[in-house]
């Protein structure tokens, strides 16, 4: 295997799956921004709550609600909102007393720089971490999983050296490479499956969330599930994570 990304250890044993992908979160996320504006999407940035109050059909009240954005104090009334805020996602439905079980578990990931073409490299998927080679010759590394960590963004020793720990015990090739960064992220973690539709008791509010380490992968599945639903289109692949 070590014809396939060279640092690997000599003696490493390994299964090569082909067709598989790789993606930078960043570089994702930026391309759909860009693709929902040019689609007519308008962005808007700032302090964010969420509202749910009786819809007024000409000063009579029918009992209906529907659901509104508060943006640094500015209400955006809307027919459907769905909340895809990852680990804070919780913290916004506490205004309307509804409680998802979902907690930020910390993720630290440190990037590398060889000197090497590594467009090419595979990527690398040991136990309990993984190395992912991208086309600028540079390697992601990661990632820990600190479950209970509250929402501590601070990139530690001791993350930064299990991190190294496990990817030179896999990789020992890249223990000349040049640190050129680190990463913390907080994965929305739930205690069973995710969770995404319909907010029951809420007509028009939707939530996304609690997919872990998985949401690069899921993500798109999952947004394009939660838009037919919203457009009361069939979505079936939405009932073991529904929202109970």
């Amino acid at each position: 295997m070590r014809h396939l990304f060279p640092p690997l250890a000599r003696d490493l044993e390994a299964i090569l799956v082909t067709g598989g992908g790789r993606v930078d979160g960043r570089t994702l996320r930026d391309g759909l921004l860009a693709a929902a504006v040019q689609l007519g999407a308008v962005r808007r940035a700032g302090h964010v709550e969420v509202d749910h109050d009786k819809v007024d059909h000409g000063g009579v009240d029918h009992g209906g609600k529907r659901p509104a954005i508060m943006v640094d104090g500015e209400r955006l009334d809307a027919d459907a909102v769905v909340l895809a805020a990852g680990a804070w996602t919780s913290a916004l439905l506490a205004k309307i007393n509804f409680r998802l079980p979902v907690a930020p578990q910390k993720g630290q990931i440190t990037h590398l720089r060889v000197e090497a073409d590594t467009s090419n490299w595979p990527t690398v998927l040991p136990s309990h971490h993984y190395l992912v080679a991208f086309d600028d010759s540079r390697v992601a590394v990661g990632a820990t999983r600190e479950t209970g960590s509250g929402f501590d963004t601070r990139v530690t020793a001791a993350g930064q050296l299990q991190v190294l720990r496990d990817a030179l015990s896999v990789a020992p090739g890249l223990a000349d490479a040049t640190l050129i960064e680190t990463r913390v992220g907080l994965r929305p973690l739930t205690d069973d499956l995710p969770i995404a539709g319909a907010v029951p008791g809420h007509d028009g509010l939707y939530v996304a969330t609690g997919y872990g380490a998985a949401g690069l992968t899921m993500g798109p599945l999952i947004g394009d599930a939660i838009a037919r639903q919203v457009l009361g289109q069939p979505a079936p692949e939405l009932a073991a994570v529904a929202v109970r």
